[in-house]
């Protein structure tokens, strides 16, 4: 003999919470989403003779850009995956894009 489940109150609930939070899991974020950006800021003060101190200058003068706009040091640093430091001056970041368009103004 096989038993059915109980129907009771307290099952439905549970049934309907898990739908409820599996529904709200399926939903797209409301927060802004980040994209890749490149962000070309022109020659290097440097030209073609560089040290490996200027290339590192150079690096850090992308974080304080950047962390102009984003209000900290530190985020400009996770949110910068890479620095041109030799032949362009510029970066690519994952940016909201809000925040690309206030550097592109």
């Amino acid at each position: 003999m096989v038993k059915s489940l109980p129907k009771t109150p307290a099952l439905y609930q549970k049934l309907l919470l898990f739908l409820l939070i599996f529904i709200l899991l399926l939903q797209t974020p409301t927060f802004a989403l980040r994209k890749s950006y490149v962000v070309y800021l022109g020659a290097h003060s440097h030209g073609q003779d560089f040290s490996q101190f200027d290339l590192n200058h150079v690096t850090e003068s992308h974080f304080e850009f950047l962390g102009s706009f984003l209000g900290s040091h530190e985020v400009a640093k996770e949110s910068i995956f890479y620095s041109y430091t030799r032949h362009i001056n510029g970066f690519a970041a994952n940016l909201e894009e809000e925040v690309a368009a206030q550097i592109a103004s």
